[in-house]
Parts: structure tokens; sequence; C-alpha cells
């Protein structure tokens, strides 16, 4: 399934004005997730003084809030009481946090029988530092005390419902991401409950490296910067970190790390890799001063990083024939060099993953269903006009993989042909890249077809010296669609974009945005939440690019510039990947046979 990692908190009145079936409030519930949660000393039912690692288990801590005014933390009751024993089988420990007096809390537990410990927080001070909001809340600490999630244990109780069991165990899934070692897919979710009253403030702490530094570059940094990856130098230690501090400063200042481009108010995404205010803040508050280590006890959990193919072993490898040679300097044109699939029959692509063999020296890879021209001159009929009017799978560093919605695909046709477009950015040493591209298929043909499709434009005429050109171009879906991506393309006068979206009837609607875009980071924007849109909705795409010799990047402000695939040339594409979503194409689209190269055959795996 798509994973829908949800960014705001529903929230009750307060307890004595709860009002089931009241539309809820909604507060923002990201705050603190990845960050150190400082060793709190808590009392607990006995009156005695307990710091919090002590309640914690050799996997971590589930701290649950409790209150025994608010109804839904009543509800919530005998669910909490069955954690006990899951929790302790998991290997974390269990606190329960009290916001009322001991002698609430302690009728608590005589009303429920706990057995988990209890800790007394009437003022907040563990709920401020946790950023809690209402009384249901659940909070999931790992070992080093990183917030690794927070929200509901799972939907069943809400205002105003009771469902006869739960839809979804987000509290469940976490618990077995982290045991597993995996990152937490969805880390914050919506707690429903009384909204708390909270007197304590935060704990203030010094920034330092391991209390919080290197959390941020854990997520997201190491991604590429680490031994084997695209980026030029490493970030795996205080050492390496500390010593390109000045960087990082002007990077995240600048806006150019990490790479991210869509504005603020577009989105949100599933991919954003952008620093929060917080982080960003906390970044560079810790580099002016001075970028102290700190106490390498507040360190977290090294990251793992999965060995070998992210999605799991391939079904198929389609790889480049031969190495190709990048030369130490220089400008490499775009390679396109083909490769012939052995398949004999059409197979549905569930996920795919693109592996450089020389990742410091690939800029970015697109792949086209197309043959060449010299063996029999047939083009895939979607990948006409070299590849403007769609792609088959592409990659750019840190973007490597997808994993497709449960129930849809892409179709590879049986013995296809498929042509690599490789752009290589010499890096000053002589490298060789064999890229390859693992699939995994769909284990029966899927509900829905993954289409990429695209606005653009290829009667492009650029003046010289023109320093904000526009051109624009349109989509119409022929028919009611879901979308799940957006990938802008343009070439080294690309300068902004934007994707507006124009429902029949309706005034337009800024879909993405980017104030600025790079050519050097041709990213894809997923959508977090799939958006539908009814058949005749016009996708708008416009670029604005800079002739002018204010462009540094620019080869030639004195020539007129069309379109080509060479990077001296523009480009004008706005990609869209999506599926149909209207009642006659699920009709149409299930069941769908599949084509075998010598005969009819099926896609079984």
């Amino acid at each position: 399934m798509l994973t829908l990692a949800l960014s705001i908190l529903f929230a009750a009145p307060a307890a004595q004005d709860l009002a089931y079936g009241e539309e809820p409030a909604k507060l923002a519930v990201a705050e603190h997730l990845g960050e150190w949660i400082p060793d709190l000393e808590l009392t607990d039912l006995a009156g005695g003084e307990r710091a919090l690692s002590s309640f914690a288990g050799e996997r971590g801590l589930v701290v649950a809030l409790r209150d025994t005014d608010c109804p839904l933390s009543k509800r919530y009751s005998p669910r909490t009481l069955a954690l006990e024993e899951d929790l302790a089988e998991r290997g974390f420990g269990l606190l329960l946090l009290g916001v009322q007096s001991a002698e609430d809390c302690a009728r608590d537990v005589k009303a429920h029988g706990f057995g988990a410990s209890y800790a007394v927080d009437p003022k907040g001070a563990l709920a401020a530092q946790l950023g809690a909001r209402t009384t249901t809340e659940v909070f999931v600490l790992d070992s080093a005390r990183t917030l690794r999630y927070r929200g509901m244990i799972d939907d069943q109780y809400g205002l105003g419902y009771a469902k006869p069991a739960p839809e979804t165990t987000p509290l469940a899934d976490a618990l077995d991401a982290l045991a597993a070692g995996n990152p937490v897919e969805t880390a914050a979710t919506v707690a429903q409950g009384c909204l708390l009253e909270i007197e304590a403030e935060p704990q203030p702490r010094e920034v330092t490296y391991h209390n919080r530094v290197s959390r941020v570059i854990q997520e997201r940094c190491l991604d590429c910067h680490r031994v084997g990856e695209s980026a030029p130098f490493g970030l795996e230690t205080y050492a390496q970190v500390k010593k390109k501090k000045n960087m990082m400063a002007w990077a995240i200042e600048d806006g150019v790390m990490p790479p991210w481009f869509a504005a603020e108010h577009t989105g949100p995404w599933k991919n954003d890799t952008s620093l929060s205010a917080s982080e960003e803040a906390d970044l560079l508050a810790w580099i002016d001063a001075g970028a102290p280590e700190g106490d390498p006890s507040h360190a977290p959990l090294a990251r793992a990083f999965t060995p070998g193919w992210k999605i799991g072993e391939p079904d198929l490898i389609v790889k480049l024939p031969e190495p190709m040679h990048v030369p130490a300097e220089g400008v490499v044109d775009y390679q396109y060099i083909f490769a012939q699939i052995d398949l004999p029959e059409d197979r549905w692509v569930q996920a795919f993953e693109v592996r450089a063999g020389a990742p410091e020296v690939v800029h970015h890879v697109l792949t086209f269903l197309e043959e060449p021209l010299g063996e029999g001159g047939s083009i895939h009929p979607r990948q006409r006009d070299g590849g403007i009017n769609g792609y088959f799978v592409g990659a750019v560093p840190g973007q490597t993989s997808i994993v497709y919605p449960e129930g849809t695909g892409k179709l590879l046709p049986a013995n296809s042909w498929m042509k690599f477009q490789m752009h290589y950015t010499p890096n000053g040493t002589e490298a060789y890249d064999q890229t390859e591209i693992g699939f995994i298929f769909c284990d029966e043909p899927p509900v829905h077809e993954v289409r990429t499709t695209s606005a653009y434009a290829n009667r492009i005429a650029i003046p010289p010296g023109a320093f904000d050109h526009q051109v624009t171009a349109e989509y119409v879906f022929p028919e009611d669609a879901t979308l799940l991506t957006l990938f802008p393309h343009a070439h080294l006068r690309g300068n902004r974009f934007l994707f507006e979206l124009e429902r029949p009837g309706q005034a337009p609607e800024v879909l993405l945005e980017l104030p600025f875009y790079d050519f050097n980071w041709q990213l894809a924007y997923e959508l977090a939440e799939p958006l539908e849109v009814p058949r005749g909705t016009r996708m708008r795409v416009s670029a604005w690019y800079d002739n002018s010799e204010e462009n540094p990047a620019n080869p030639d402000a004195s020539a007129w510039v069309n379109f080509g695939e060479q990077t001296f040339e523009e480009m004008m594409i706005g990609y869209v990947n999506w599926v149909p979503s209207g009642p006659a194409a699920i009709e149409a689209a299930a069941p769908k046979p599949t084509r075998s190269a010598s005969s009819g055959g099926s896609s079984g795996r």
C-alpha cells in the first residue's frame, strides 16, 4: 500500500467540553521526531525519583499518556493493559505517564490492574519535552532515546465513533520496523483525545553533535554522504562533519543542501528531503557555537543500510551491455545505450531500483522502451519523440528506487529493447560505469497500469540574452486519474517551474512550484497523498529560462536556443506518473491478459 505520512493531529476539546461528533481541532504532530529526549527525573507512584532511562527495555521505551477524566483515554485502558505483555516480548519497556495527581493515578492502576511502571507528571515536564498534545498519545523511544514514533495506538476509537476492531495499527507497525532495524514509515499519526494543559516548559539543552546534529545528518545526509555513494565526501563521523561545517553552513543558508526545491506552500511530498525549521536552526546554532561534540553516550543508534538491493532480490536485472568510460575531465554529452531484455512474456513491474556502477559520476539515468533504428527501426508507441511523452524508469542521486502502490504496475513487454539515457559528469578521476536496473514483478497483473505522460513543448526558441523566458505546455487527462509523481525536466538554462491543475469548471490551482530549478538535481516529487482529478482536468506546466550572461551555467548567452536532447540545447517537459481511477477504468483493467513472445501466456512468477 502507498504509505501516507500524516502531518496533522486531531484533538478533542478539553475533557469537560468534550462533545462527540464535533469536528476536532487540527494541530501539528511531527514535532521532536528524530530528536534525542533527555534522561529526565520522574516521580513514580511510591514517591521515588527515577530516571526516564530506568523504565526502558533492551530495545527502548513506549510512553503512553493517561488521564482518567478523558473518555477516550478510558476507552483505551484495555488496549493499554494489553500493551504491557506485548511490549515486554518485543524488548520494550512501557511507562504510563499520568497527567493528574498521584491519587488519581493510583486509582487508575487499581481500576484497570496495570502492572507497568507508572510515573506522575501533573505539570507535564516529560509531556512538554515530548511535545505531547492529547491524552491518548503514545511515544516510542529507541534504546538511544531517539523519538521514533508518536501518535495513536490504533484507530479503533475516536471522537464519536468506535469500530469493532482496529483497521490500522501504526504503533505495532513502528515496533515491528524498529525490531527489524528498518525506518518507521509512518512516524506520526493522528491521536484523538482531550487536549492537555501543560504548565512545564521543555528543558533547554546545548546543541551538540551527539545529541542532535548526528541525528539530523543520519536522516538528511547519509543516503548520499557515505562510502560508495554519489556525494564527493562522507559525513559519517564527528571528525568528517566538523571538517565540513563551514561548507554545511553555506549550503544550508543558500538552500543548496539537502537538495529539495518545492515551495513550502505546495505538497506535502512523500520524499521531501528538506530540513525542518528546527533542524536548520539547530545545525546553524551548532556551527556558530564551534561544533561542540558533546557526550558520546547521547549518540544515536548507528543507521543500518540495506546491503545489496534496497527493494529486495530482483526478478530481473537489466544492465548496460559494456562498461562506459567516463573521462577525468571535460563535458560528456548524453550517452544512449541499447539493451535487449531477455523476457519471454509480458510482465508487470511492481518496483525498480537503479544502481550505478560509478555513482560518483552518474548524474541521472532515464530509460525508454525503444529499439535501435539499425535493428528494426521501430519505437514503442509510448516512447516516440525521444521520450518527451514519457519514460519507463529513471533515477537521480538520492532517488534511485520506487515501489508502485499496491494494485498498480508498469507494463514491460516481452523481449523489449530498453534505451538508456546516461548523463555522466566527470569529477577529476577517470571512471568506468556499468549501470544496472533491478525489477520486481507483480505477482498478478495489476488492476491499474502506472502511466507516465507529460506536458511538453518541442518548439522552443529562447532569444539570446533572455533572462526570464517563459515556455508553457498542457496535458489534458483523458479519464479520471490519480496523480502519483511529478518530474520537471529542463537543461542548463532552466530557472524555475510551475505545475498547475485546472479541473473542469474550476479556477487553476498550484500543484508544484519550484522557485529555483537546478539542472544538477532533477528530482521527482512524490505526492504524500495521491491526488484524484476528474476527466478533462488540465495540467498546465510553465518553465522559465535564463539565457543571459548572469547564468553561470549558460554555455552561450549570445545564441538562440532551441529544443534538443543535449545539455547545450533545451527541453521543457513536465512528466506525471498517474493511474486511471474511474469506475470504467476499473472494469476495463481487470483481469489483464499478458502475451508470450511465442504464444499466449500468463504472468505468474
